[in-house]
């Protein structure tokens, strides 16, 4: 909360900034940045839900948010690796990424699919579409990630929808959430 009322945090976006001057918030346009008083973070933390689910196309893998419960989620991203059976350090494949979607949808341990590994050999644009594409080829679980670039975004949120239901179905149960 220090970190937020004094140092604040930089945003690239007019509309972000917008919206937190007119909240209340000490905007720097210089610098782009926004210092976010105590009173708004209270306010906008009595506005969230006690609980929300984090869906699953296996509707019986869907994961509610603020029970109590604890759950696992499978995160890392390295760009290399060591393999299982020569024990060389090297660049992560496609390959990998399918194998370890398999084996986080079969284990009972992880309730939520983020994508273990960044496909190397696959261009930057489309890394994230690809990695999308694998998470929802190989598993059902709920689905976190991000795409690492503006432009892939639309794409991304396509491919998304489609495999949710649609727009409208998305709402109602969110496969995805964004890490940002």
């Amino acid at each position: 909360l220090e970190i937020l009322q004094k140092g604040g945090i930089q945003f690239n976006s007019e509309k972000a900034l917008s919206i937190l001057e007119a909240a209340g918030c000490q905007v720097d346009r210089n610098k782009m940045s926004a210092r976010i008083p105590l009173e708004v973070v209270e306010q906008s933390l009595k506005t969230l839900p006690s609980q929300f689910v984090k869906a699953a196309r296996d509707t019986e893998k869907s994961i509610m948010c603020g029970s109590g419960d604890v759950f696992y989620t499978s995160v890392s991203m390295p760009s290399w690796i060591r393999d299982l059976e020569t024990r060389e350090r090297r660049l992560t494949p496609l390959d990998d990424l399918v194998q370890c979607a398999c084996l986080v949808e079969a284990m009972d341990e992880i309730q939520e699919w983020c994508p273990m590994l960044l496909p190397m050999e696959v261009p930057p644009m489309l890394r994230a579409i690809k990695t999308g594409q694998i998470s929802l080829l190989n598993t059902t679980k709920h689905l976190m990630g991000s795409p690492e670039t503006r432009e892939e975004l639309p794409y991304f949120l396509e491919m998304v929808e489609a495999a949710g239901g649609g727009g409208a179905g998305l709402k109602e149960r969110p496969i995805f959430s964004a890490i940002i």
